[in-house]
């Protein structure tokens, strides 16, 4: 109770050193003379000293007056400050947003060109960001460690919610020293024999799960296979000729000379990258992100399902 009357009391003053008159600054406040003047005056009487000359027909602060208002005036501007980055953090516009991402999201410029934008529209929010496989992602977001998931995989359980982000075709990646480099396709037959590259079982399973699929339709399953952890081991091993890898289209944008990405007659299979949330989460910002996310994507993905600044990086 008491510090109410003090921030009416100070505000009293504050106007009536704004306006000098009792009038004007009744009228700003909304109050009567007789009670801006009482709320100036007990403020005076805890300070232990005038504030305002009253013997003249103008308003006029003392020395101290002056000097006091001075210094509210500073800390009116800090309270301002303050109730601003409130307000900014009940619209979601002030706050951290937690994003994990696997290899696609990332290299293909998705997830950084989506993050540039958006913090253009909200400097105030502060993103990190967290590598972490599509498999132990859903762990991240169920435990509150992160409040958005950019993968390979939709979450469909109860408690979450997901959208499509982009759709990438998968690619043959070989060495450019290799014989089949000078191919503009290869053909199934091509693979025959030779050792693959793939992802590792579970960081890379909506992966594997196409790929093998469709070598199995060939009857190609009994190739040797090198597991990679990542686009960089898999880039890696293809370029120091330890076989054939797989990866998105987006591949032939990441500027290895020593890489080629090369279709696969007949092969057609796309991986989606998806973003996935908790519906109930407190965090504000999420909401704002999500929607810059859908309003990005559904404007600026192209037919290959890539954004489309990609191409003039």
């Amino acid at each position: 109770m008491e510090s109410r009357k003090l921030y009416r009391e100070i505000s009293a003053f504050l106007a009536l050193a704004q306006h000098e008159s009792f009038t004007k600054a009744a009228e700003y406040l909304g109050v009567s003379q007789p009670t801006l003047s009482r709320h100036v005056a007990r403020l005076e009487n805890k300070i232990g000293a005038e504030l305002v000359l009253r013997d003249t027909r103008n308003v006029e602060l003392t020395e101290l007056g002056r000097i006091f208002a001075s210094d509210l005036a500073k800390g009116a501007d800090r309270i301002q400050l303050a109730y601003q980055s409130a307000q900014k953090m009940i619209e979601g516009k002030k706050g951290t947003l937690a994003i994990a991402y696997n290899t696609i999201p990332m290299n293909t410029y998705v997830l950084p060109i989506l993050l540039r934008d958006f913090r253009a529209y909200y400097p105030d929010i502060e993103t990190s960001l967290y590598s972490i496989p599509s498999h132990e992602q859903h762990t991240a977001l169920a435990s509150g460690d992160i409040d958005i998931a950019f993968c390979s995989s939709p979450f469909l359980e109860s408690g979450y919610d997901y959208k499509t982000v982009s759709k990438h075709k998968l690619m043959a990646v070989i060495s450019s020293s290799d014989s089949l480099a000078q191919k503009n396709e290869l053909r199934p037959d091509d693979l025959l024999g030779k050792t693959l590259i793939l992802g590792e079982s579970k960081a890379w399973e909506p992966f594997n799960i196409q790929i093998l699929e469709f070598l199995n339709s060939y009857s190609i399953e009994e190739n040797p296979i090198i597991r990679a952890y990542d686009f960089d081991s898999l880039a890696a091993l293809v370029m120091s000729g330890n076989g054939i890898g797989f990866f998105v289209e987006i591949a032939k944008e990441m500027r290895r000379p020593s890489l080629k990405v090369l279709p696969i007659e007949g092969f057609d299979k796309e991986i989606s990258l998806y973003i996935n949330w908790k519906t109930n989460s407190p965090n504000p910002a999420l909401r704002l992100f999500i929607e810059h996310v859908l309003k990005t994507t559904n404007s600026h993905v192209t037919e290959e399902g890539v954004i489309d600044e990609i191409s003039g990086l």
